[in-house]
Parts: C-alpha cells; sequence; structure tokens
C-alpha cells in the first residue's frame, strides 16, 4: 500500500527552533520537560493527542530527537500493520529492588493499585489507534481530558500525578524514575490490555520499537551511537526494532543514515528485494518528544488490512463515542 506519515513535535525551548521544517511541525502546547520528569509524560499525552486529532492515523510512534528509523516509511509500515498491535516490552515485576522502589512501588498507590503497575523498557513505544483513543479515554474519565486543567482530588484525579510531583526527579522526590516507561504501560494494564501472559493474547506485541544498549546494566541513558554502517543496521535490525537510539548529533550520520537507509530502499522499488520499514522525517527533527502516527495515504491503513482487521459494529460504535467525548472535553478544556 501507500503510506503517509505526520510528524508531530514537542520541544522544551520552542524559542530556540531556527529550522522552519522543525517550526512547522511544533505543537502549541509546552511543558517545559526536565529529565525524568512527569511532564515528560505530558509531552508525550499532548503530542498523542494532536496524532488522535490528525485523520485516522492507525499507528503511533513516540520518540525523540536521538531516535532515526533504521527502515523507510513503506517497509516500517507494512511491519506494523501486519498485526492489530501496539508494540512494548514490558514487565510488571522488578529486576532489582531499586528498581522496585523507584519505579513500581513509587506510583502513588491511592490512585492506581500496584497490582497494575507495568513497565516498558524503553518508554518509547508504538500505539495503535484503539489503544491511545482509550487511554485518551481514561484519562478523561478520570480528570478531564484538558492537560492543563487543575483537578480538585475529589471528583476528578490527575493520572499523571500518580506518578510524581512536577519538577526535576530526584532520590527524594518521592516519584517514579522515568515515568514515560512506567506510565503508558500502566494505563495498558488498567485497561486490561497487559496482563501476566499478555504475549499470548492479541492486545500488546512484546516487542521494543527503538533499538538501545547499555554500557551497564541499570545506566540511566543508552549508549551514543556516532556512526552508522551496514553491519550495525543489520544488527539492530535483527533484534525486531523499527527505530534506533541514541544517535550522535551529526552531519556524517545523517549522511550514512540516508545512503544506506533511503536510497538503498529506493532503489530496491524498481522490482529487486525489498528491505523492510520508517519515516524519512525523523533523521532531522532535531528537539524533543516526536511521534509518527504511520497512515495509508487516505489515512486508512491499506484495503487489504482493514478488511482483515477492521472491528465489529459494536466495536466501531464505541471507538466513536471515545473520539466523541475527547473531542467534547478537549473543546471544554481549551481556552
Amino acid at each position: 500500500g501507500v503510506y503517509e506519515g505526520h510528524l508531530f513535535i514537542h520541544a522544551k525551548n520552542p524559542e530556540q527552533i531556527t529550522s522552519p521544517w522543525v517550526r512547522e511541525r511544533l505543537i502549541a502546547e509546552n511543558f517545559r520537560p526536565e529529565w525524568n520528569s512527569t511532564e515528560v509524560v505530558r509531552a508525550m499525552l499532548a503530542v498523542m493527542d494532536h496524532a488522535l486529532k490528525h485523520c485516522d492515523a492507525e499507528r503511533l510512534i513516540f520518540a525523540t530527537e536521538s531516535c532515526i528509523p533504521i527502515y523507510d516509511l513503506p517497509n516500517m509500515a507494512d511491519i506494523l500493520y501486519r498485526e492489530e498491535k501496539s508494540w512494548l516490552s514490558a514487565r510488571d515485576e522488578a529486576e532489582s529492588s531499586w528498581e522496585r522502589g523507584r519505579c513500581f512501588e513509587a506510583v502513588d498507590g491511592r490512585i492506581i493499585p500496584r497490582g497494575a503497575v507495568w513497565k516498558a523498557l524503553p518508554g518509547w513505544i508504538m500505539l495503535t489507534r484503539r489503544h491511545a483513543l482509550d487511554i485518551a479515554g481514561l484519562l478523561k474519565h478520570t480528570g478531564g481530558y484538558a492537560l492543563n486543567s487543575s483537578h480538585d482530588g475529589i471528583t476528578t484525579v490527575d493520572l499523571v500525578r500518580a506518578f510524581g510531583p512536577p519538577g526535576q526527579w530526584h532520590e527524594d522526590s518521592n516519584g517514579v524514575f522515568a515515568p514515560e516507561e512506567v506510565f503508558f504501560a500502566t494505563m495498558l494494564g488498567l485497561l486490561g490490555y497487559l496482563k501476566p501472559g499478555y504475549e499470548r493474547l492479541n492486545e500488546v506485541k512484546s516487542q521494543s520499537i527503538s533499538y538501545a544498549t547499555w554500557a551497564r546494566r541499570g545506566d540511566a541513558n543508552p549508549q551514543i551511537i556516532p556512526e552508522l554502517n551496514r553491519d550495525q543496521l543489520e544488527r539492530m535490525r535483527r533484534t525486531g526494532a523499527l527505530m534506533a537510539r541514541k544517535f550522535d548529533k551529526n552531519d556524517r550520520l545523517v549522511e550514512q543514515w540516508r545512503r544506506l537507509v533511503l536510497d538503498k530502499s529506493r532503489n530496491h522499488r524498481d522490482g529487486s528485494r525489498r528491505d523492510e520499514p520508517v519515516k524519512e522525517d525523523a533523521a532531522t527533527a532535531t528537539k524533543p518528544e516526536a511521534i509518527l502516527p504511520a497512515t495509508s495515504s487516505e489515512g486508512k491503513r491499506p484495503r487489504e488490512e482493514n478488511e482483515h482487521h477492521r472491528s465489529d459494529d459494536k466495536e466501531a460504535s464505541k471507538r466513536q463515542r471515545v473520539e466523541e467525548a475527547i473531542n467534547d472535553g478537549k473543546e471544554e478544556g481549551e481556552e
């Protein structure tokens, strides 16, 4: 099929951006997120909100400015539309006592029960439109969908607040370390899409959308990738990932990516072997949280995929009601 990709960018410091290409793709909301702050989650929710209101985007990919697709858009979309599943590698148990205390038990149990807490690593994931809509609907149901609105703590609950106070995370903040890794996986747990044995269910694919490596277990940040060569690209692809991070910022690497991913794929489209998928926009994105909803040229998945995955009338009606509720809530929250 023929696909389109749309990029929505949340920038921590939009006033510093000089690229017209990037400025055209900025969203208006700004949360000034600090490292590991809950504002990262709010920024991701904001770009998700924009993506859901943009035509019929069916695949929503969260990424950072240091992420680069390791496939071109047609191949990436072909892979994503093979199954009607969100992509994240999630677990409901900690791998260390520190992680148990700083990630799982740091979620406010008065708002979210411990048994519903999940963590996805990395936190940059792919959501199907259905799952994104359900997360948005859950937020609207519990505390209103206007992300900047106040909550009285009695009749409404700010679910993001359960993951920590605003501002920079530190050991004494009583907040979740890397809240974006826990928030979205936990929302899917609350909705019933993540549960023990989820790999055998038909809702979530146990697969990271982004490739990353860490020098030592427990490191806060993945290793920087300064160069890209053919062997390295194939190694990344063998993990099943469609994007990779954390790439260094230099023109040489961008040119290597163009040659290995874009030019190679274009040459194969004359009838020879095709690689497999992503989006050309991501290579030049220069500022924080970005989301790519992969859609067909008509804003829908290809017809053969529609016929295979289309929900029944009841599910379609439910989705329409959720979308209408989101739109109503958004209008009420706008100034």
